[in-house]
């Protein structure tokens, strides 16, 4: 949400749900001005790659763990 709020202040964000979202809240609504958003500042960093990415930032990380066995609840 801060990085949409960053590139486009006053955009409306739809929330959804599982992908989920009247189509009329998203599309042909006419609310998207190209030559408004390229002047954002959120736009011009992102443009000029200056954006911190949020992995960086929070400390966000991840991994993927496979096995042919489950894995023992008390284990882990």
């Amino acid at each position: 949400m801060a990085i949409l709020r960053g590139l486009s202040p006053r955009a409306r964000i739809e929330v959804s749900e599982f992908g989920r979202v009247p189509l009329d809240r998203v599309l042909d609504t006419k609310l998207f001005d190209f030559e408004e958003a390229a002047e954002a500042p959120g736009w011009l960093r992102e443009m000029r790659g200056e954006h911190k990415p949020e992995t960086e930032e929070y400390g966000i990380g991840s991994f993927a763990w496979r096995a042919r066995r489950p894995m023992h609840p008390q284990r882990f």
